[in-house]
């Protein structure tokens, strides 16, 4: 059991260092969105800044930052050091079929978001990005994939645009 446990605190180090340096890159990323809401809906500068759509990614962004450091120190309080052993074993785990198969998820999840969303329309971009994915993981026919991927497209792009009213990109 207390194997365990050293193990899980070496574990806190490494995804609380990853959890802050996503969490800093969308930090960053919602500086460059609008700071201020469309100046018509807005009563006052408190509700303009209060209802700016970079609002609401800084926060969290913020929070999870925090989360990330108090995970680390608690790991480092409790002991926990990462040694060369451990980073060879993380090599290691990069040459398995499930690291591969994360790596291929995180990438295309990386080209439906920042290649297709805006570029191509949203239930053409979902369509692929769903297909892509069922496709990969063999989840099953390529008849029931296309099915799936298609309706699920038009049924999320219906949904949120005629029944909850949110525009998608």
């Amino acid at each position: 059991m207390f194997e365990d446990k050293k193990i899980l605190r070496k574990a806190d180090i490494v995804f609380g260092t990853i959890l802050i340096l996503i969490s800093s890159f969308f930090l960053f990323q919602s500086f460059k969105m609008p700071r201020t809401a469309d100046i018509l809906r807005a009563q006052n500068n408190r509700e303009a800044l209060l209802t700016a759509p970079g609002i609401m990614p800084a926060l969290v962004s913020a929070i999870l930052i925090i989360l990330g450091i108090l995970l680390i120190v608690g790991a480092l309080k409790e002991g926990a050091k990462l040694t060369k052993e451990d980073l060879s074993k993380v090599k290691t785990w990069f040459g398995t079929v499930e690291s591969k198969n994360t790596m291929i998820m995180f990438a295309i999840i990386i080209i439906y978001i920042f290649g297709f969303l805006g570029r191509l329309p949203y239930i053409v971009s979902t369509f692929i990005f769903l297909a892509a994915f069922m496709f990969i993981f063999k989840a099953a026919s390529w008849k029931w994939v296309l099915f799936i991927a298609a309706l699920t497209s038009v049924a999320i792009a219906f949904a949120f645009g005629n029944i909850v009213m949110i525009p998608l990109p």
